[in-house]
């Protein structure tokens, strides 16, 4: 009897620690994760495009594993604080431009170089997930705290002014340019002649309106977004920057992640990214349209005078190269050429 007992008592709990070990298994495979992801420009931009692809996909493909909560228009700070967020871990998922990740790390300021990608083509080719570039600066990125998912591009930046009509850079001649918050896009302005003026981007238009400066150099999507155009006479098409904007997650909270997650994340942002370029892409006449319709006369510039420009600024590949990874850089310019 007392050997049935015993019997009986193991068998029993045998029962309740596979029970629970189901259990635990089941609550390991339901644990649910939530990002979020933010971005400081308008809803109608390909920034809001990529996020709320990457959400639609990922809830799906992870079967609500992981949530996504997207927060546009800097409701959660400008560029800037939304990086210094993403390595702090207050937020998960930024997408931003380049020029202010700069700060925070060094290699990032390849993308500044002016007049690097002769082409969008060639541009998406080098920034591409697969290619020895990115390996390369998702490496220094992962030194800062940053994961790397992907690189996106808003297409070329171009140059507004009001009331002074830009086809050389002698026309740039004490004319208050409004610049991001880089030390090489102002160094290039700078050179050019102009009076660089570096401003939050929410102040922007106020500053346009108000004459405190006198032009501004961005893409066609945030010249329209943010409605710079109403106060602009004159668009040249400089091409003199590609708007290249980097998306990164908090690594941190990255490697927390299972590995099938993981894979899943990278996945569908590499998807997500394709679609931010295409609508660029499909928007560029728009955008140009609207433009015209508002009396913003476009100033094109020959071959010629864009090699003045181009002649201009050659001093400032000099400085990067001497801030950045040579190996990376080597493998950026390598890339453009081929």
């Amino acid at each position: 009897m007392k050997k049935l007992r015993f019997m009986l008592l193991v068998g029993f709990l045998a029962l309740v620690l596979v029970g629970c070990s189901n259990t635990s298994a089941s609550t390991n495979e339901m644990e649910t994760y939530t990002i979020i992801a933010a971005h400081s420009t308008a809803e109608t931009t390909s920034f809001n495009e990529i996020f709320q692809y990457f959400k639609t996909e990922i809830e799906a493909k992870s079967e609500g594993r992981i949530k996504v909560e997207i927060y546009p228009s800097a409701q959660l700070g400008a560029d800037r604080e939304l990086i210094e967020g993403v390595q702090l871990g207050d937020v998960t998922m930024s997408l931003h431009s380049t020029a202010p990740a700069v700060n925070f790390v060094d290699d990032v300021a390849v993308f500044d170089i002016p007049f690097l990608f002769p082409d969008k083509e060639t541009a998406r080719a080098t920034m591409h997930v697969d290619s020895p570039f990115f390996e390369q600066l998702a490496q220094s990125q992962e030194e800062k705290g940053f994961k790397l998912l992907g690189l996106h591009d808003q297409g070329f930046r171009q140059l507004t002014t009001n009331g002074v009509k830009v086809e050389s850079p002698s026309d740039l001649k004490g004319v208050r340019l409004r610049t991001m918050e880089n030390p090489y896009h102002m160094e290039t302005w700078r050179t050019l002649g102009a009076n660089p003026t570096p401003l939050p981007f929410n102040e922007v238009y106020t500053a346009l309106q108000q004459g405190t400066v006198d032009g501004q150099e961005n893409p066609f999507e945030l010249i329209i977004s943010q409605r710079f155009y109403e106060q602009q006479d004159y668009l040249t098409e400089t091409n003199h920057i590609l708007q290249a904007i980097q998306i990164i997650m908090n690594q941190q909270f990255f490697d927390t992640l299972p590995e099938d997650l993981q894979i899943l994340v990278e996945e569908v942002m590499a998807e997500a990214v394709v679609v931010g370029n295409e609508f660029i892409d499909d928007k560029e006449a728009e955008y140009k349209e609207i433009m015209t319709n508002a009396d913003v006369e476009f100033v094109e510039i020959t071959p010629d005078q864009l090699a003045t420009f181009q002649e201009s600024v050659s001093n400032v590949l000099d400085q990067i190269s001497q801030e950045v990874d040579e190996e990376l850089l080597n493998t950026l310019l390598e890339s453009v050429q081929q």
